[in-house]
């Protein structure tokens, strides 16, 4: 410690209830700080300088349960400091790829497990939840494509109700990560999965929206056969937290994009209406619109249907209109009476066969269509 501690004999018990009070005010201190690593190890010399005056006025030797106390203490403030600084050197270059990634859902989601294997882990599987079903979507393993479409297969074919007996259960129940150790033998894991990927010990995290988890992440070291800890779940949960912000973030993006191309479409047909329209105001729309360049050229000409050559099902031209009023894939199996994973089957069908890069560009050609 930073000064000499004097003790006072037979005030140990005084000592030990004034230290209790000095770890609180520093638990809700670092609780409501967000202080950086920097900040944090200013916030804990001042504790242990708040400790030693708070001792050194009540006794003059320290008992030896005492001083084993806060040497343990010590430890476990350095190795706190540690691995602030080993989280934020580790996640600094994966967060900047996250950020560099496309705002979109789909890419984010396909990109994700991706980079869990940056932060040091060998496989990671991203899923989803929907109404208390758990499913596979997208799983990566650097170098076994073909394994990782395994993984993600089996995951999809055995979605799991989460129930008591699983512990995915409980993460969704607390909110937090979970280490799962001896998982060949453990009754709780999601067996089919456990099996196809020949796992023995994992990490995972919830993924949570709007009060809900909405998926979990899942990671282990299977090829380096190094054992997971606290650390790795801690690691894992604060990648998950950024990811949420991420996906949050893009999914409001591709919402307003949605907004925006129904806007344009609405201001479109009302100065193709022309004169009859009942608004009687087609030349004002019209005159704005060329004064603010969302007009082309050719004026009310007839555009040709950019969606005519794609061969869409009737079932996916549904489903693209659906995405262009700007519903999520939950809203659109509710609204069709269909499982989320074939609405992303559907959605993935409408990408590739109007050549789109993601929802957004799908919906624009949607409106685009239906201005016509």
């Amino acid at each position: 410690m930073r000064q000499t501690i004097r003790l006072h004999t037979g005030a140990v018990d005084q000592a030990q209830a004034s230290t209790s009070g000095i770890l609180e005010l520093l638990r809700e201190r670092s609780g409501s700080s967000g202080s950086a690593p920097r900040s944090m190890a200013t916030l804990l010399d001042g504790a242990w300088d708040e400790l030693a005056a708070a001792l050194g006025a009540q006794v003059s030797e320290p008992s030896e349960e005492l001083s084993r106390a806060l040497m343990r203490l010590r430890v476990l403030d350095q190795q706190l400091l540690r691995r602030i600084d080993t989280t934020g050197a580790r996640l600094a270059p994966v967060v900047a790829q996250l950020e560099a990634l496309p705002c979109d859902v789909d890419t984010l989601i396909t990109m994700a497990p991706r980079l869990v294997c940056e932060l040091g882990f060998d496989r990671a599987v991203i899923s989803r939840v929907d109404d208390g079903v758990w499913t596979s979507e997208c799983a990566y393993i650097p170098d076994e494509p073909e394994w990782s479409r395994t993984i993600e297969g089996v995951g999809r074919s055995h979605p799991q109700h989460l129930d008591s007996g699983l512990h995915e259960t409980e993460i969704v129940r607390r909110r937090v990560g979970l280490l799962v150790t001896e998982a060949q033998e453990d009754p709780r894991v999601n067996r089919p999965i456990i099996e196809a990927a020949e796992c023995h010990s994992y990490v995972a995290t919830p993924i949570a929206a709007g009060g809900r988890v909405r998926g979990f992440v899942h990671a282990d070291r299977f090829r380096t056969g190094i054992d997971l800890d606290g650390e790795d779940c801690h690691l894992l949960g604060a990648f998950t937290q950024i990811l949420q912000i991420a996906l949050s973030r893009a999914r409001m993006s591709e919402q307003l994009s949605s907004a925006r191309q129904g806007l344009l479409g609405l201001i479109d047909g009302l100065d193709d209406a022309g004169p009859s329209s009942p608004m009687g105001c087609s030349g004002a729309v019209g005159s704005t619109r060329r004064s603010t360049g969302l007009a082309g050229a050719s004026g009310h000409r007839r555009r040709a249907d950019p969606l005519a050559a794609t061969r869409l099902t009737a079932r996916e031209q549904e489903v693209l209109a659906l995405l262009a009023a700007g519903m999520t894939n939950d809203d659109i199996a509710a609204e069709l009476v269909i499982s989320v994973s074939t609405v992303k089957d559907h959605v993935k069908n409408v990408l590739r066969k109007t050549q789109s890069r993601n929802r957004s560009e799908a919906t624009a050609l949607w409106h685009q269509s239906n201005r016509r």
